[in-house]
């Protein structure tokens, strides 16, 4: 274990050594540039003896008692091999240490001094890719967004995209959703683009007949007439 002239000794030489700044070596070793100084002025006046604390007692200066508590965080961890900074602050704790750091700074001490291993990289997340076909008319969604119109009464606009390039294939504007409407619109654009491979919507009446019951008219069309692959969200 280090005694507290070397350790002193070696943050004095720490801008030297690493050819850093005094600021940067203060803030390392969580010291102010003032004390710092009063140190460096001891050691060049009366040598590495004068670095001693000037008393037995607990020092006052806080970045004093941070350089005695982080000498007894090594010991501690030197002694007991396994123990981590949570126990070692437990330790300190009980042991009624003054100015006991926190459990994070005791963990820095301890990377500090190459006693803990370095945590391991969690794995890295993988780049977001949007979802996308490898060709136009591969798959094409379709839905319908209500609107407010100017008089005041509600509208729809039944959307068709190609999931290739996010291309807008149609936009048809009706009065009511319904089955017969939603065909029309994908009938226009099964006659401008050619008819999908696969198309999907979500659950809604307009697209699929609920818990069996006879295929509504988009159904039986989309069946029928283009032989399209047709399901719901979960059944693409």
């Amino acid at each position: 274990m280090l005694s507290v002239n070397e350790r002193w000794l070696g943050i004095l030489l720490t801008p030297m050594r690493d050819q850093i700044t005094v600021a940067e070596t203060c803030r390392r070793y969580g010291i102010s540039r003032q004390t710092f100084y009063v140190y460096q002025r001891r050691l060049f006046t009366d040598g590495v003896v004068a670095l001693e604390p000037l008393s037995r007692r607990p020092l006052t200066s806080p970045a004093q008692t941070a350089v005695e508590v982080e000498a007894e965080i090594v010991r501690l961890r030197k002694a007991n091999p396994r123990w981590g900074a949570r126990t070692i602050h437990t330790h300190l704790r009980r042991s009624g240490a003054p100015n006991v750091p926190a459990v994070s700074t005791i963990h820095r001490v301890l990377q500090r001094y190459s006693l803990v291993a370095p945590r391991t990289l969690r794995r890295a997340i993988p780049q977001w890719r949007r979802f996308e076909r490898y060709a136009p008319n591969d798959l094409w969604q379709i839905d319908g967004t209500q609107v407010a119109l100017a008089d005041g009464s509600a509208g729809w606009v039944i959307d068709i995209l190609d999931d290739h390039a996010r291309f807008a294939i149609g936009a048809t504007a009706t009065r009511r959703f319904t089955a017969t409407a939603a065909w029309r619109a994908m009938e226009t654009a099964i006659t401008e683009h050619g008819a999908p491979r696969q198309l999907i919507s979500d659950n809604g009446i307009q697209f699929i007949s609920r818990d069996g019951h006879q295929p509504v008219h988009f159904q039986s069309r989309m069946r029928g007439d283009t032989h399209v692959r047709f399901g719901g969200r979960a059944g693409e």
